[in-house]
């Protein structure tokens, strides 16, 4: 998304309605936090072959399968996401 888009339709959209103008804003934030959080995590694992090691053993219990093939889709968007496709 464009820096600054948010605050500009916010600022500009007479359709959007004084009383939902705080809930959009939250749950923007949350929006982007989530996605730094993701970010700052998926780091940790690329920079930390011990923490991504034991990630990947707790990944491999087939209990936590589940969760092994989430981590996997999120690093997939993520790639897409960075690589324009």
């Amino acid at each position: 998304m464009q820096v600054g888009y948010f605050a500009e339709l916010m600022s500009t959209n007479e359709e959007v309605s004084e009383s939902i103008r705080p809930l959009l804003r939250f749950c923007r934030e949350h929006i982007d936090r989530s996605i730094r959080l993701d970010t700052a995590l998926l780091r940790s694992l690329e920079r930390d072959p011990l923490l991504s090691d034991r990630l990947r053993q707790c990944l491999t219990n087939p209990s936590k399968h589940f969760f092994s093939s989430k981590i996997e889709v999120r690093r997939e968007e993520k790639r897409r996401q960075f690589s324009g496709a």
